[in-house]
């Protein structure tokens, strides 16, 4: 039987720094009220920058974060309940 390749993304370059990350967007949350385009694409980019600045390849291609943030740029997450 023919091994078969995975396609695996890389969400982090370590556990502690993906645990750093998730509390800092924990700590983040509410991210936005209002939930209008302009200002959830702000919130996207704000936590762009903040998991980014904990580890550097975070943001990988089609990764974890990558998908989180521009859920969160499309008003997903705007106006759960904390």
């Amino acid at each position: 039987m023919p091994e078969r390749k995975r396609n695996v993304q890389s969400s982090q370059t370590a556990l502690p720094k993906h645990c750093r990350c998730v509390a800092a967007v924990i700590a983040r949350f509410p991210f936005d009220a209002e939930s209008d385009e302009e200002s959830c694409e702000e919130v996207a980019q704000e936590l762009r920058d903040l998991v980014s600045s904990i580890d550097e390849t975070a943001l990988g291609h089609n990764g974890f974060w990558e998908t989180f943030c521009d859920a969160v740029a499309i008003g997903d997450y705007a106006d759960w309940d904390a």
